[in-house]
């Protein structure tokens, strides 16, 4: 019998065969979608590899960890062999193999401080496979603000959940912030104002729980690129029980108040950006450059006089407070913008750890403007 016969035209022989017989399926538009994977571990693991095997043609894997023994109990895509590699770049080579067509972009860095918000820009969904309520916080702010919608997904010993995001609609994850989880968030920083490393907190947790809740997060995320009904919708949450099973969608509540929204618009810089500077972005005029984080410039000791440092406040650890000469106590002097009258507006943006594709915003007396700063990873 020929396909006419058939009633329907049967696809052309390929790798994804069985997917484009589904009537709604359109594997064109999953090639030409670009997808971010937050965290590499259990749970990016599956869902990358399941984006991966459906042909989903770009996915941005951001981690800063490297790949521990521990891992591979529950990491299908690491071995022995790559302990100590970045989990980024391993998952990464890993992907090519399974989809040598796909473009794997990964970020070896922390969210806060080595993910250019215009990348989130580019994605056309993001999927925060992440551990912590620090890491949360900020991806959401971060999503929301690039205009990118995303899916949470958390993980227990017997149970998953998975809640969609929107930025222009329902509840965001920072709207159901409990006084615990912002207490959390707020002591990422000590009381003089650096960071906290965190402590090594394992989580019991098998293969099981994450390989579910991938599998939850990139059917709806199928539902949402085809614009199928049936999956969730902006602002809900999906728990799913393993024992005994159960599944439950509820509505997170939404709190009109909640700073985490609001869009930024930009215009991405033409040419090559590792050498800009602020005075470069200002063109000439009076003005400042916002950078969008703090630049710690010097730690001062009374002892010893100031040492410069010309790193983002994440990038400062706590633990460098103490002089490493007389070890007493340093204070930290930083800043979070630039104007035409102040040394650093001839620094290379780069040199002052802004990261690729970051968004800055210039503001002179006669524009304001949001610009992104291109760089080699699109």
């Amino acid at each position: 019998m020929t396909s006419e016969g058939l009633g329907f035209q049967l696809p052309a022989h390929d790798r994804f065969d069985r997917q484009r017989a589904i009537a709604w399926w359109n594997q064109d538009k999953l090639a030409g979608t670009v997808a971010m994977v937050a965290g590499c571990g259990a749970l990016g693991n599956e869902v990358a590899k399941n984006l991966a095997l459906l042909g989903v043609g770009t996915l941005i894997l951001v981690d800063f960890d490297r790949i521990e023994i521990s891992n591979l109990a529950r990491s299908v895509l690491f071995g022995p062999s790559d302990l100590g590699r970045p989990k980024a770049e391993v998952l990464a080579e890993r992907l090519a193999e399974i989809f040598p067509a796909g473009r794997m972009i990964p970020v070896v860095g922390d969210l806060w401080c080595d993910l250019g918000l215009g990348l989130l820009r580019r994605s056309d969904l993001v999927f925060g496979c992440l551990d912590s309520v620090n890491a949360r916080f900020i991806l959401n702010r971060m999503a929301l603000r690039a205009g990118t919608p995303w899916l949470n997904g958390g993980l227990g010993m017997a149970a998953c959940q998975v809640s969609f995001h929107h930025p222009v609609g329902g509840a965001c994850y920072e709207c159901q912030a409990t006084p615990g989880m912002i207490k959390r968030f707020s002591e990422r920083y000590s009381c003089a104002g650096l960071l906290r490393m965190p402590g090594n907190q394992p989580v019991p947790l098998t293969v099981v729980p994450a390989a579910l809740c991938a599998s939850l997060m990139v059917q709806e995320a199928l539902l949402f690129w085809h614009e199928r009904a049936g999956g969730l919708l902006p602002g809900q949450r999906l728990t799913a029980q393993l024992a005994p099973y159960r599944f439950v969608v509820d509505d997170l509540p939404h709190d009109p108040e909640c700073c985490a929204h609001g869009v930024i618009d930009a215009v991405e810089l033409a040419g090559d950006p590792s050498q800009v500077t602020a005075a470069d972005l200002l063109g000439g005029k009076a003005g400042t450059l916002e950078l969008g984080f703090d630049l710690v410039l010097s730690l001062n000791c009374r002892h010893c006089g100031p040492a410069t440092i010309l790193r983002p406040r994440s990038k400062v650890p706590l633990e460098e407070l103490w002089c490493p000469d007389c070890g007493s106590m340093r204070s930290a002097k930083w800043v979070s913008d630039i104007s035409d009258k102040m040394e650093l507006a001839t620094y290379p943006l780069q040199d002052l750890g802004v990261p690729e594709h970051h968004i800055v915003r210039v503001i002179t007396v006669e524009t304001i403007r949001n610009i992104e700063l291109a760089g080699s990873l699109w």
